[in-house]
């Protein structure tokens, strides 16, 4: 007896949906968002030193003080376009675009785009709704080179609804608003 109750409910167990009818169907759709934001991007920069030499930083010169241009990277607040779709389907399954575009530096019209594909389940932990993502691919290129594929690994988004808005939260704390 205890046996065959056991078989039952691992059997209900391995047979139930990933999220309850009522949750699943609240979300299935298309949902998406595009907006820019501003956000810290490591880019090459020009800047002036003065020359260090034997007379000390800076050393004057008839023409004047001795400089330098050195170019290196550094941290730089740039506008970036974002755009994120998010497919969910009946049965469960979703499939997740990420895109964003921005200039490769404040003073390049050249742009620098990156963008990725994440697919998996929604499912329910915790009495919370989740997007379990099993890997996906992303993509990245700038200025006219051939881009780059490269895989990713699982991550997970918490989900939460609120009236025709879907709140996604990312692993590393980003957040998305989606409306269908």
């Amino acid at each position: 007896m205890r046996i065959a109750t056991a078989l039952s409910i691992a059997m209900l167990l391995f047979s139930a949906p990933a999220v309850a009818g009522d949750e699943t169907a609240e979300l299935v759709g298309h949902w998406g968002a595009v907006f820019t934001s501003k956000k810290l991007v490591r880019v090459p920069v020009l800047r002036d030193r003065p020359t260090v030499s034997l007379a000390g930083p800076g050393m004057v010169t008839k023409r004047g003080p001795l400089f330098s241009t050195v170019l290196r990277d550094e941290e730089v607040p740039m506008e970036v376009e974002h755009s994120v779709s998010l497919q969910i389907e009946a049965d469960g399954r979703f499939k997740l675009f990420l895109h964003e575009q921005r200039a490769a530096s404040p003073t390049n019209d050249c742009l620098v785009q990156a963008g990725s594909v994440r697919e998996g389940m929604v499912s329910q932990a915790n009495g919370r709704l989740l997007l379990r993502s099993n890997g996906g691919r992303s993509r990245s290129g700038a200025c006219g080179e051939a881009p780059s594929d490269t895989r990713e690994g699982e991550s997970v988004y918490m989900v939460r609804r609120d009236g025709d808005t879907l709140i996604l939260t990312a692993d590393d704390g980003t957040v998305w608003q989606l409306r269908k």
